[in-house]
């Protein structure tokens, strides 16, 4: 463009000067012995605008012949970038829609001429995955992160995402825990490692991080409290060994949320961990604290059958009856006891009440032994005949309750 336009603008000077000669063309004279040469100024003009232009025409030809190597370089620089631009465009296109092979071609056919080869490597690596070569994902990853430290985090996270995608779950943790503590800080890492130590069931490592997941607010109230209950509540799953140390058991315990304490499940699980680990006084001072706030009547049969003083445990269960007197658990279990105590009397009147409120087949029968011991063999016979009755109508081994789990008022 220059070119033309220095060439139009020598053409237009030469045009000038030929209307300016016409009016007065003048001469120049150019003498050399034994020669002369005599032409007009216009023509002279003319002839050095000439010269001047073919030298200068020359040199830019010239120039150009020594740089064209460098020229076409640079012009493949440009095409190979555009190119490199639709590559990752249509790379991406194919992991959307599925094909992995192409767009791993897609993504690194050009990388070499990438304005943004981190998405192409982080991209590729995902396809490298998809097709089950980890040893070429982690190769494109290892290529992201040596590309500079701005964008290392970005490359350690996605390094963990596909390592527990793959189910590589322990790399998946050791990339984790290689992180700086300033990433490491990130609520998203903070969730990503609690996914993983929950899926190594990891539950002592959890236990230690989640204060620091409380302190950094990286979960809702609610996530936290769920993982919590999963966390402490290991120790009071039926398969897990009781803990040697009972106030592990105990800090277990108050560390569940407040409402999953006053559970079914979960008392009669801590209840029974205690009574495993030879702490029955301490699973009586549970069930009775745990019963004067909360009516649980599954905990009836539990206290009933705790290894301590018959006396103590009747004593016990009288009080609650005073507060519910209609329970038939409660009224079965006594009236077993009493049984069991010698008073016949105060445990026949304990089993017709409890008969009366629903309970099962097993106060029919323990209430025919015992007419049947006083010799009222005609009513003991009525009694086991209305308890098998019931054992094989309902299906039902022991007295059931009628008002479980119903808070006290």
């Amino acid at each position: 463009m220059n070119t033309l336009i220095f060439v139009l603008a020598s053409f237009a000077v030469a045009l000038a000067l030929g209307l300016i000669a016409m009016d007065d063309p003048g001469y120049v004279l150019i003498s050399r012995v034994p020669y002369e040469v005599e032409v007009s100024l216009a023509l002279f003009v003319l002839v050095l605008v000439l010269i001047f232009t073919g030298l200068y025409l020359l040199v830019r030809f010239l120039l150009r012949l020594v740089t064209a190597r460098r020229d076409v370089s640079r012009w493949n620089e440009r095409r190979n970038r555009a190119r490199a631009g639709r590559d990752i465009l249509h790379g991406y296109a194919r992991l959307i829609e599925g094909d992995f092979a192409e767009a791993e071609r897609e993504l690194t056919v050009r990388l070499a001429h990438s304005d943004t080869p981190l998405l192409n490597q982080l991209g590729a690596a995902y396809a490298a995955q998809q097709q089950g070569d980890f040893a070429r994902r982690d190769a494109y990853l290892d290529a992201a992160a040596a590309g500079g430290r701005r964008f290392r985090d970005a490359v350690s996270l996605t390094r963990a995402r596909l390592q527990y995608q793959a189910g590589q779950v322990a790399d998946a943790r050791a990339t984790i825990e290689s992180m700086p503590s300033a990433l490491r800080r990130r609520h998203v890492v903070q969730r990503m490692e609690a996914e993983v130590l929950r899926s190594q069931e990891d539950f002592k490592a959890l236990e230690k991080r989640l204060p620091y997941y409380r302190r950094h607010d990286a979960f809702s109230r609610e996530e936290l409290g769920e993982l919590e209950q999963q966390t402490y509540g290991r120790v009071l799953r039926l398969e897990a060994p009781t803990p040697e140390n009972v106030n592990e058991l105990t800090r277990a315990f108050s560390s569940l949320p407040e409402s999953a304490r006053h559970e079914d499940d979960k008392l009669l699980a801590y209840v029974a961990k205690l009574v495993e680990g030879g702490q029955v006084k301490r699973a009586a001072d549970v069930i009775r604290n745990e019963q004067h706030h909360h009516w649980h009547a599954a905990l009836v049969p539990v206290f009933a059958g705790l290894d301590m003083d018959a006396a103590e445990k009747t004593r016990q269960m009288l009080v609650w009856l005073e507060r519910h007197p209609e329970e038939p658990l409660l009224l079965y279990h006594v009236a077993h006891l009493k049984n069991a105590a010698g008073d016949a009397e105060a445990a026949q009147g304990f089993y017709v009440k409890a008969i009366r409120h629903g309970a099962g087949a097993r106060a029919y029968l323990e209430l025919g032994e015992l007419l049947e011991r006083a010799g009222e063999h005609a009513e003991a016979m009525r009694c086991y005949k209305r308890g098998l009755q019931v054992r094989g109508n309902r299906g039902e081994p022991r007295p059931q309750s009628s008002t479980a789990n119903s808070k006290e008022s």
